[in-house]
């Protein structure tokens, strides 16, 4: 008779568990854990309505993404802005989108993919090191809980999620084939990735008991896999640079002379927000490997750590982010803190993934900062949006170009609107008034319509049809809608006067006897 598992077998885990068990219960604890971390940071969804809008606006979340719809049409057209002239070197996606010829929304989904499949291999990982779903959960949750994840999720076109992944498996992955591949594939996706592999390296020689061990020769092998698979990329940059590449050397120029006006305040805020709390499990990798290894080995590591994370806040203005090249550390702390086999461990890691939930977050950048809000706070900017994304602003700005005459950008700003607001009747309204004035009957009278399906006492929509509609000879069609323009419109209504006089000339030839036929 078989018995049903308690509940602390299931969280612990068995050691009959199937590798397929084991592969699902993880995904299981990879969505789980971000959607807990989506629900308490949620990204600005309503700055991607940005996109709608077709301009170029100051938010990080689509700034990006206008150029990366650019270099999807046209590979290797190079950035308008600066601050994105590093597309031109992260050619993975966008090169695979360009002659594939894919839809562009896909390519906006994948920094979404990314960051389940990246969660799921934590998750797996985190399993197979510390033999508990509990501690499996938790530890998942604090590494989702970091702007790596943030940033993925909000800031479109952003591919930190496939940066962490490969970062995973150069510190935690033993397969070599797997080593080698994201060594040579993910600097076209990152070039951070470069700048990021002393950390990972150090962190896989400490986690995969290299050092430990004293196994010196499977060390060497994976150092030679790492660079024989990595040297690609920094050599073709290289022999570009040095044959004038004028996107590099001006975004290095620019990039200097930005960084020399950054406040030491706005540089140690950035510190902070890379991991707050967590940066404890930072600390106690640190402490760790010295205890493990002897305080040579330790103060190497302390010492890495420490200059690439200050190294980390000079690369790019987005601090916050920057610092991701720390995450496979704080990763490595919770397994070598679980190796003590504390038995209060799971409060420790409960007690920090609640602070880092509670304590704000932000995007920390040089010359902004930008704060995390929860759920409920971003449905209700979403239902009372920003000026930028509002469909009446754009419906204002349409009226300021019909005053001055310029039908196309009024009638560009009306469609703004209502791609905004689909049930922004006025807007219909106004680009209905464009179209008859071009002659466009048809598509003037389909937008009444719509505007009188939305709002169906609209007096103006109402004579505006009525217009169209004796126009074609349905003259009761039109009198229905004088009428009832005249009975729903305010008494100080401008065209009531004109209204009532259309309708009165329309009245008797409606009334007036047939002619008699002649013998």
């Amino acid at each position: 008779m078989s018995v049903a598992p308690t509940a602390d077998q299931m969280l612990r885990g068995e050691p009959d568990e199937t590798p397929r068990h084991v592969r699902l219960k993880a995904l299981g604890v990879a969505v789980t854990a971000g959607l807990v971390i989506v629900f308490m940071f949620t990204p600005r969804f309503v700055v991607w309505r940005g996109m709608i809008v077709a301009r170029r606006l100051p938010f990080p979340e689509i700034h990006r993404a206008f150029d990366t719809l650019y270099q999807l049409q046209d590979l290797w057209a190079p950035a308008d802005s600066h601050s994105n002239a590093v597309l031109a070197w992260r050619l993975l996606f966008p090169g695979i989108w360009y002659y594939g010829q894919l839809p562009a929304l896909w390519f906006f989904a994948l920094p979404f993919i990314g960051c389940v499949v990246t969660l799921w291999l934590v998750a797996w990982l985190n399993y197979r090191r510390l033999e508990s779903w509990r501690l499996t959960w938790l530890a998942t949750a604090l590494f989702a809980a970091l702007p790596w994840f943030f940033v993925s999720t909000g800031w479109l076109a952003y591919f930190d999620s496939w940066l962490m992944m490969g970062l995973l498996v150069v510190g935690f992955v033993p397969s070599r084939v797997a080593l080698g591949l994201t060594c040579l594939l993910t600097p076209w996706i990152d070039e951070r990735f470069v700048l990021a592999l002393p950390v990972a390296i150090a962190v896989r020689l400490v986690a995969l008991g290299y050092v430990e061990d004293r196994n010196w020769r499977a060390a060497l092998v994976d150092l030679a896999v790492i660079v024989a698979a990595s040297v690609p990329y920094p050599a073709i940059r290289a022999i570009s640079w040095w044959r004038g590449d004028p996107g590099s050397s001006g975004y290095i120029e620019r990039h200097w002379n930005e960084v020399q006006s950054v406040p030491v305040s706005r540089f140690l805020e950035g510190l902070w927000s890379g991991f707050r709390v967590s940066w404890l499990l930072i600390g106690a990798a640190l402490c760790f490997t010295a205890q493990r290894l002897g305080a040579r080995w330790g103060f190497l590591f302390a010492v890495l750590v420490i200059a690439s994370s200050v190294a980390s806040l000079f690369v790019a203005a987005d601090m916050s982010r920057s610092l991701i090249i720390e995450t496979p550390v704080m990763l490595l702390g919770i397994w070598l803190w679980g190796d003590l086999k504390l038995p209060r461990y799971s409060y420790v890691l409960s007690a920090i993934l609640a602070a880092n939930l509670l304590l704000p977050a932000a995007h920390v950048v040089w010359p902004f900062k930008i704060p995390i809000r929860y759920l409920y706070t971003e449905i209700d900017r979403y239902r009372e949006p920003p000026v930028e994304f509002a469909a009446d602003t754009y419906f204002q700005a349409a009226k300021m170009m019909r005053e001055k005459g310029d039908r196309a950008e009024a009638e560009r700003n009306y469609e703004i609107a209502i791609r905004l607001d689909h049930q922004f009747a006025p807007a219909y309204l106004g680009r209905a008034s464009i179209r008859l004035e071009e002659g466009n009957v048809d598509d003037a009278l389909a937008d009444l319509e719509t505007a009188l399906k939305i709002k169906p006492d609209l007096p103006d929509a109402l004579l505006m049809r009525a217009a169209i509609r004796r126009s074609r000879g349905e003259i009761f069609p039109a009198i229905e809608d004088l009428r009832e323009a005249l009975a729903t419109a305010p008494a100080d209504w401008p065209f009531r006067e004109q209204t009532q006089s259309f309708l009165n000339d329309m009245t008797p030839k409606l009334s007036a006897p047939p002619p008699k036929e002649s013998p």
